[in-house]
């Protein structure tokens, strides 16, 4: 059976957010909360809806943090952190992510 991304439907797959060393080990230290992407097909509110499943992994195969998105915001560009704008510089509007790990570091899904 197919997996339902919009969030209505049963046990979609944890949202894969691989992420660059500066980047994960700010969500481990807990200094960061919020991912910043392009918004569009892939990131979106209804691709990261609130209480799925995601799973955040340093590059491709690295090691991994498991969490639950909290919440999704459809953000103007010119409004996000100036690090996100330099990372998508020509884009309209960010998904910023928002992400609660969890304590026990057991993959959810």
């Amino acid at each position: 059976m197919p997996h339902d991304l919009r969030g209505g439907g049963r046990n979609p797959p944890p949202l894969f957010v691989p992420l660059r060393r500066q980047h994960f080990d700010a969500f481990r230290d807990g200094s960061k909360r919020v991912e910043w992407r392009a918004y569009g097909p892939r990131w979106n509110r209804q691709t990261a809806h609130r209480g799925r499943s995601v799973t955040l992994s340093l590059g491709y195969s690295g090691e991994r943090l498991f969490g639950i998105v909290q919440r999704a915001r459809r953000v103007r560009a010119d409004l996000a952190p100036a690090a996100a704008m330099a990372i998508y510089p020509s884009v309209r509007y960010l998904c910023a992510i928002h992400v609660v790990l969890d304590s026990d570091g057991i993959p959810r899904n």
